[in-house]
């Protein structure tokens, strides 16, 4: 049997929670330790793997679903929150004149506006719950900029009319680099169609050769503040990017995922693991609201 394991975490009084105060440019408050509270289960079906590379937890009419990616059959689950029981399936075609191509990274922006991405075909279309297609674009190379990568470590996001692609792929080459290019980030323009490449690599990588998995870098959104928050791998500090204004910020921040939980401010987040047992595989994910 194959199942998505849910670990729930919580703060407030469903759980004890561990306070200490935190200060920053961007989070004055307290840090928040999070326990476990509880876990839940969904049934797969044999299509499906516990290994996702894109989940997202949605809102539909008031209700709440657990929701994932299934490479195997180009579709996208949904898992009724509440009654823990399967809701719906929707598939795309991935060859043909309307076909969506093999898809890499959605987003469920509300059930008349999901954007999905191909990366194979260079493909960012916005389709409705119902899988009709309603916009399709071509997301082609541009520039030094190459074509964008995105998984639930780089999802796709909304800033306004622009949708925000990771471009970490942009520095192929490795270069013993004195200055990096703006182009660690694509936003595509819905309204006009035209690309703008914004925030370069930090300083840190300046002076010496890194490898390609060193160039991996890793972001999330805040949509509440429009602040972008990028991970570098050999950076000890967090790079936040203020949409708003387009000015830039570090913060040092130590290897507690909790800090970084806050300073996001998100209403769920989400960190996956698998694990495998005898009656099957397991997902496990944890998320929590803060406030």
């Amino acid at each position: 049997m194959k199942s998505i394991y849910l670990f729930i975490l919580g703060c407030g009084l469903l759980v004890s929670c561990k306070n200490e105060k935190v200060e920053s440019s961007y989070f004055q408050g307290n840090r928040v330790s999070l326990i476990k509270n509880d876990s839940i289960y969904f049934q797969l079906d044999s299509l499906s793997t516990s290994r996702n590379s894109s989940t997202q937890i949605v809102e539909v009419d008031n209700d709440y679903y657990f929701s994932f990616l299934n490479k195997k059959n180009n579709s996208i689950y949904l898992y009724d929150l509440s009654s823990l029981d399967f809701k719906n399936k929707i598939s795309f075609e991935i060859n043909g004149k309307e076909a969506i191509g093999k898809l890499s990274n959605y987003y469920w922006l509300s059930k008349d506006s999901i954007f999905l991405y191909s990366y194979g075909s260079a493909k960012f279309t916005i389709v409705d719950s119902e899988g009709i297609v309603k916009r399709g674009y071509h997301i082609d190379n541009g520039g030094s900029a190459v074509r964008p990568e995105l998984d639930s470590s780089r999802p796709l996001f909304r800033f306004g009319n622009k949708v925000g692609f990771n471009c970490w792929g942009s520095e192929k080459e490795y270069y013993n680099n004195s200055e990096f290019d703006e182009n660690a980030f694509m936003f595509f323009d819905l309204e006009n169609e035209e690309k703008q490449y914004r925030i370069s690599y930090p300083d840190a990588y300046k002076g010496a050769i890194w490898g390609v998995q060193f160039f991996q870098f890793y972001h999330d959104f805040n949509k509440i503040d429009n602040l972008l928050v990028l991970s570098f791998p050999i950076d000890n500090d967090l790079t936040i990017y203020d949409l708003k204004v387009s000015t830039r910020a570090t913060a040092y921040f130590s290897a507690s995922i909790d800090q970084l939980i806050l300073l996001q401010k998100q209403t769920y987040e989400k960190s996956e693991s698998t694990r495998n047992g005898g009656d099957g595989s397991f997902l496990q994910i944890q998320w929590s609201d803060p406030t």
